[in-house]
């Protein structure tokens, strides 16, 4: 799995690609939250180059949300594909996430927070 960082206007996007699992679940975490404790405001995580998504991913999402609330860091994900979306639905995760169809309705709805 990569996950590459850039900021557009106020919102700090993580682009992450290939599969989050438990190889790869705990980086992916880690990586997303540093750039919440290192004091970004509003993190968008697309998820456009996730083709996968297993349970520890899941859990690391979980926490991920809960470093969010902590920091007060405004949070959501977006570019779900059409199998990630299935797996989000199927674990009910779908409510516990601001999700945005694409990157540019993420950072717009995300800036306007």
């Amino acid at each position: 799995m990569q996950i590459s960082q850039f900021r557009q206007d106020d919102v700090t996007v993580a682009e992450a690609r290939g599969r989050i699992d438990t190889a790869t679940s705990r980086e992916f975490g880690d990586k997303v939250g540093a750039l919440m404790a290192g004091g970004a405001s509003k993190v968008l995580v697309d998820l456009t180059g996730i083709a996968y998504i297993s349970s520890a991913g899941f859990r690391a999402l979980l926490e991920i949300g809960r470093r969010s609330q902590a920091c007060r860091c405004k949070f959501g994900l977006c570019g779900l594909n059409q199998e990630v979306q299935r797996l989000f639905e199927i674990s009910g995760f779908l409510e516990l996430f601001d999700i945005f169809p694409n990157r540019n309705e993420g950072i717009a709805k995300l800036s306007g927070l």
